[in-house]
């Protein structure tokens, strides 16, 4: 958990992984990271589920992670006035370079660090956000006192189907939202592995609620599962 003030206002980050029943059978960990960074302006949370079966991946998503974050915090990507082409555009060539960057580092194949992807940057400062999506897992916001899903998941027909950052369609299906971010308060990012379809925002809002109560919340499930929430909270 990470926590930071600003002036009479508080944001944390809860976050939490549990490795699935079968990455532990096969003696892998958890292949999916969470990522929350800030800046004197802005915070961002991010979630990758990685795909591989060896722990290389891991790496590989970490890293890819940092790179995003990093994008965003230091505003290289005008997410007020550039449209969602350009956004896309630099977030899918910014994961791109560096997975080909890592492949051609350990000599493996651009798969090993195969992963989904999702981000949720707010600038406080202008009171403005922007979500990033690729794949499956689904992003949560509360604004006023709504929760609401902000980006559903992109399977295929089969529930375990879906689009990764390898792909060579990872730019058509990457997706983008943002907005003005008056009254949000919370953003929550959850991986496959936390929900049942057909989905249920109460049950998404509760597992946010656990994770925020202990990380320790997530109940072992077949698959790995991640979970981070970005909540602004008053200081008395």
């Amino acid at each position: 958990m990470d926590t930071e003030l600003v002036a009479n206002e508080q944001w944390r980050a809860y976050s939490a992984l549990a490795t699935g029943m079968h990455h532990e059978k096969e003696e892998l960990l958890c292949q999916d990271r969470v990522c929350y960074r800030v800046s004197e302006t802005g915070r961002i949370i991010a979630l990758a589920d990685g795909i591989s079966q060896e722990d290389l991946n891991i790496i590989g998503v970490e890293k890819v992670l940092e790179k995003l974050c990093t994008l965003f915090l230091r505003q290289d990507i005008d997410i007020i006035n550039g449209t969602k082409d350009d956004i896309k555009r630099v977030v899918a060539m910014t994961v791109q370079r560096e997975i080909e960057r890592l492949a051609k580092e350990y000599n493996v194949n651009v798969s090993v660090f195969a992963s989904t992807l999702l981000l949720f940057y707010i600038d406080i400062q202008n009171k403005y956000y922007c979500a990033v999506h690729l794949g499956d897992g689904i992003i949560i916001y509360k604004q006023g006192k709504e929760y609401g899903i902000l980006s559903y998941p992109e399977n295929g027909p089969a529930k375990n189907q879906t689009c990764l950052t390898t792909s060579p369609y990872a730019y058509q299906y990457l997706k983008v939202m943002r907005g003005a971010a008056d009254g949000i308060s919370e953003a929550g990012l959850l991986s496959d592995g936390t929900y049942e379809f057909p989905i249920s925002l109460p049950d998404a809002v509760s597992v946010l609620n656990r994770v925020a109560e202990s990380p320790y919340n997530l109940v072992q499930k077949m698959d790995d599962q991640s979970v981070i929430l970005l909540r602004k909270e008053q200081v008395s």
